[in-house]
Parts: structure tokens; C-alpha cells; sequence
């Protein structure tokens, strides 16, 4: 018999543990963070629970998308990429 693992990843904007199917991944393309809606773009990402207030509460962390990322992008890309999700999470509700 054998057990089945499942993957488990901490949400960057409350910190929860989830699923990682449950997440939705931030991934970086040319620098620059972007939605990763395939889990498919290589190397680091991070992953954020696909509720507004997960989103809102990351905004107001300076700087935390970047370091999960290791990658050095400016503010106003983190909160391109935050606004996005929080547009799609609003339009879905």
C-alpha cells in the first residue's frame, strides 16, 4: 500500500498552510512577477491563498512577494500583479 503525498505550501498573506492546489502561484518572468495560472514557469514562486484579503494583506507587506520570489522588482510590479488578483477574486464574488 502506498501512502500518497500531498504537496503543502504557506499562503505569503496570512500565512496558512494549504494545499498546494489550493494556491494560486506567483511565478517571475523577465523579472518581473506574473500569475502563474499553469504552474508551469521555472524556478521560484510563491504561492497565495485565492481570497481578496490574502491578496490585500500582501500589498501591505513591503517587499515579502520579492524575497519569497528572490528576485529584486519594484514595488510597483508586486502591486500590478496584487491589483490583478484582487480585480479577478472581486469579479468572481
Amino acid at each position: 500500500m502506498t501512502i500518497k503525498r500531498v504537496s503543502v505550501r504557506t499562503c505569503l498573506g496570512c500565512g496558512q498552510k494549504r494545499e498546494k492546489a489550493e494556491l494560486v502561484r506567483i511565478g517571475v518572468t523577465d523579472g518581473k512577477p506574473v500569475v502563474d495560472e499553469r504552474r508551469t514557469l521555472h524556478g521560484r514562486g510563491g504561492y497565495l491563498c485565492p481570497r481578496a484579503q490574502c491578496a490585500g494583506s500582501l500589498l501591505n507587506k513591503k517587499g515579502k512577494l520579492s524575497r519569497a520570489l528572490r528576485v529584486s522588482c519594484s514595488r510597483e510590479a508586486e502591486e500590478v500583479v496584487l491589483h490583478g488578483l484582487l480585480r479577478a477574486r472581486q469579479g468572481e464574488e
